[in-house]
This record gives structure tokens, C-alpha cells and sequence, in this order.
């Protein structure tokens, strides 16, 4: 039993960066537009609408400001860990040096939670955007194609093949994934500040409510439990760290990269989330495309059909650096004999971990084409956290274990910084235990009963 609170020694960490056949090709450009590319993206385009209309009203823009700090607090302390501790494991191999195997499990399996419904709840935003486009074409997609069975369909078609579709690009080769990446996010922000421009011409602030009442229909509960959902608008920023092995410099670009992505991120989904329910009634903006159905409902379909494009790119970057760094999370879990060791074999052509990348297109493509779009952005939410509570506090038990560990990044005033994003990650977690707690608890525990039964004996070498 001594296996569960077995460390990882960071000699072995530094030989096993030695012996990366992955190729270093990402320098600082490239991290920060895979961090912009995995957070900015359904949170955004999706479920800002959803939110606003059943949860926060146009107090929106306050939820997204909650979730933002709470990210930066605890960005700062991942951030002195991943440039310390630069791998492809991400969470999970911080976690593992700094707390033990068990706690890097539990976080392994998390990181897995987490990743898959972000990145299908992503392909189902992208699904509602698509559908929308094909039928001002003239091109109606059956209803039972572009629903799951949970809401009245078969499968959502759309969401399942751009899932399969973007496997095979990460496949191939992580400089032409990073190139598609950068096209991507370039569109995806030039479609977010089209809509700024063009919404800012149908601005009307009495949509936001002439009192506190009116702008927090939902009080201040309704807010905050917002900003439990939409914390998954920043899910993805710990993918820099992820790339870490098939990084340049990451010492220098990780810290910069994880850092940049996140306030970039935070100021326009605060500045969008503004205008948004500025120029349409909150109580309108449940569905699957509020950013252009709002446009079309004040007089521009054009724009409309403009930002829904632009949108469609967008999603597909977050589908594309979720799929990239889930397969790194699992080829490092793979190494470490905790999961099958097939999952880190590398492709002698494209230097991909092939195997693994497969095997999260695979569930991420069932995923987002037979579960709802709801229940998916608030299980990742909740995986994303629990994730972040154990990254601060390894952030903090290194500190102890290693305080001579090089550390290019040393977050400041560490001993309050922690325990207040502790503090921020624990509240938001007890608003989304009432809707998804139960099935999160259901998928641990069925992982710690694998662990025992499969990976907790096996060798690190």
C-alpha cells in the first residue's frame, strides 16, 4: 500500500525530459496562441447564453469577472510550478512530485474528466453555430441529427464528426496542429471584436434592468453559481503547460504563455458578456448561438452570419489544443505504467503520441454526439476545479518539499495567494455539487477501485 503515497523523484522527471522523443518545435508565439486557442472559445460563444438567461441575467458580465480572478490567483501558483517542473503531464506530474501517486491519480483522472466534456461541450456549440449557418442556406439538418438522445434526437452528428475530423489533424503533427491553431484564434478574435463593433451600434443599457433586482434577477447566488458554470471558460489554460516537452524555452514561454492567455481572455469575456446583454433581453439568449442570434434579432443577419463563421473557427481551436493536450496528459500517465503503456508509443513518422490521441478522439466523438450540452459544461467545470485545488496545493508543498528548486517564476506572497484560491476554488465547487456532484463522485470512486485494482503496483521505470 506504500505505492499510494510513492512521490516522483524530479531526477526522474529531468531524465525523462532527456529522453523526450517529442520534437521541441513551439516557441512563446505559439504557447500563447494554444493557450488563447484552448480557453477562449464555448464559454464565449455558448454558454454566456445560457447562463444569462437561466442563471445570472445580465449580471453575466460580473460571473465572468469571478471565475476570471479565482483563475488568475490560482494561475499564479501553476504557473510557479509548471516552469519549475516543465512536462507533458501537466497537473498530473505536478502533483505527483509534489503529493504522490494516489493525489496524481485522483488528478489524472480529473484532468481526463475535464478535458472530454470541455472539448465536447465546445463541439456541441460548434454544432448549434453549424446548424445555424446550413439553414440560412436553405439546408435544415433533422432535428434527430443535431440532438442528442437526451433531447429528443439520435445523435448530434455535427458535434460527433468535428471531433473525429480534428483527431486526425492532431494526429499528424503538432507544428501543423500549432500553424491550424494560429489561423484559428486569429479569426476566432477577429469574429469577438466584429461583434463589439457591430453590437456596440445596438447598445440600449436599459436591457441591463433599471435597478440591482433587475440586473441580478436571480440575486447574487444566481451570479456566483454562473461563475461555477462558466469557470469552464477557462479551461485550457493548462495546456501551455501540457506542451511544455515540445517547447523551445519553457522555463521563459510557459510562465508567459499561461499567464497572458488567462487576462487576455478574462477582459473580453467581461467586454462581450457587457454588450451582449446590452443590445438583447437576457431572457431571449437560450440557445446554442446568442452571440449571432442576437446581431440577426437586432436588424444585421449579416454580421450575424459573419460572427457565427468566425465563431465556428473559434470552437474548432478549442476542439483542436483540448484533443493536443489531453493525449500528452495520458502518454504521461502511460510512461508513468498507470494507464496501458500502448498509450505512449510514439509514431516513428509524425513523433506524435498517436495511440493516445486516437483514443480521446474516440471518447471526446461519443461524448459530444450522445450527452447534452448542460450537464457537459458543468462536469468539466467541476473537474477543472478539483484539478486547480490540488495544483495549489502542491504549488505550496513544494515550496517545502524542494526549496531549493529552480523556479523562473516564483509566485508572490505564495502563503496568501493559496489559501485564497482555495478558498474561491472550494465555493465554487460546492455551486455546481447540487446538479453534477453526484456523477463526479460516481466517476472518482469507480477510478480510485481501477487504481487499486490495475495501475497501483506497477513501476515507475
Amino acid at each position: 500500500m506504500y505505492e499510494i503515497f510513492r512521490k516522483k523523484d524530479i531526477g526522474f522527471l529531468k531524465k525523462a525530459r532527456g529522453n523526450n522523443k517529442l520534437e521541441r518545435t513551439l516557441d512563446l508565439l505559439d504557447l500563447l496562441f494554444i493557450g488563447l486557442g484552448a480557453v477562449i472559445g464555448t464559454g464565449i460563444f455558448v454558454l454566456i447564453g445560457v447562463n444569462a438567461a437561466l442563471v445570472s441575467g445580465p449580471a453575466i458580465s460580473i460571473s465572468f469577472a469571478i471565475s476570471g480572478i479565482t483563475c488568475v490567483f490560482v494561475a499564479l501558483a501553476y504557473t510557479e510550478v509548471a516552469a519549475a517542473l516543465p512536462s507533458s503531464g501537466g497537473s498530473y506530474t505536478y502533483t505527483y512530485v509534489a503529493l504522490g501517486e494516489l493525489a496524481a491519480w485522483i488528478v489524472g483522472l480529473s484532468v481526463i474528466f475535464q478535458f472530454v466534456f470541455c472539448s465536447s461541450t465546445v463541439a456541441s456549440g460548434w454544432s448549434g453555430y453549424m446548424a445555424g449557418l446550413l439553414s440560412q442556406c436553405g439546408i435544415i439538418l433533422p432535428a434527430a441529427f443535431v440532438n442528442t438522445p437526451f433531447e429528443g434526437g439520435i445523435v448530434d452528428l455535427p458535434a460527433f464528426l468535428v471531433c473525429a475530423s480534428l483527431t486526425f489533424v492532431v494526429c499528424k503533427g503538432t507544428n501543423e496542429s500549432s500553424i491550424l491553431n494560429i489561423i484559428l484564434v486569429i479569426i476566432k478574435l477577429g469574429a469577438i471584436f466584429l461583434f463589439v463593433i457591430l453590437g456596440s451600434g445596438y447598445f440600449d443599457i436599459k436591457n441591463w434592468g433599471s435597478n440591482l433586482e433587475e440586473f441580478m434577477p436571480y440575486g447574487f447566488q444566481g451570479v456566483t453559481l454562473a461563475a461555477g458554470a462558466l469557470f469552464l471558460s477557462y479551461t485550457g489554460f493548462d495546456v501551455v503547460a501540457n506542451a511544455a516537452e515540445e517547447s523551445k524555452n519553457p522555463e521563459r514561454d510557459v510562465t508567459i504563455a499561461l499567464i497572458g492567455s488567462i487576462l487576455i481572455s478574462m477582459v473580453l469575456y467581461v467586454v462581450v458578456a457587457m454588450v451582449l446583454v446590452g443590445i438583447s433581453n437576457y431572457t431571449d439568449l437560450n440557445n446554442k448561438e446568442p452571440l449571432a442570434y442576437a446581431l440577426k434579432m437586432n436588424g444585421s443577419p449579416l454580421g450575424g452570419t459573419f460572427i457565427a463563421i468566425g465563431c465556428l473557427f473559434g470552437m474548432t481551436a478549442v476542439v483542436l489544443v483540448q484533443i493536443y493536450g489531453l493525449s500528452r496528459v495520458m502518454m504521461a500517465m502511460s510512461r508513468d505504467r498507470l494507464l496501458p503503456k500502448f498509450l505512449s508509443k510514439i509514431h516513428p513518422k509524425y513523433r506524435t503520441p498517436y495511440l493516445s490521441t486516437i483514443s480521446v478522439g474516440i471518447v471526446m466523438s461519443l461524448v459530444s454526439g450522445f450527452v447534452p450540452m448542460k450537464v457537459m459544461g458543468d462536469l468539466s467545470s467541476l473537474g477543472t476545479l478539483v484539478v486547480l485545488v490540488f495544483i495549489t496545493i502542491s504549488a505550496v508543498r513544494l515550496r517545502k518539499l524542494y526549496p531549493e528548486l529552480k523556479r523562473p517564476f516564483k509566485c508572490p506572497a505564495l502563503w496568501f495567494i493559496a489559501p485564497l484560491a482555495l478558498l474561491l476554488c472550494g465555493y465554487l465547487i460546492l455551486s455546481l455539487l447540487s446538479s453534477v456532484g453526484k456523477i463526479f463522485a460516481c466517476y472518482i470512486i469507480t477510478g480510485i477501485a481501477l487504481y487499486f485494482f490495475y495501475s497501483h503496483n506497477k513501476d515507475l521505470g
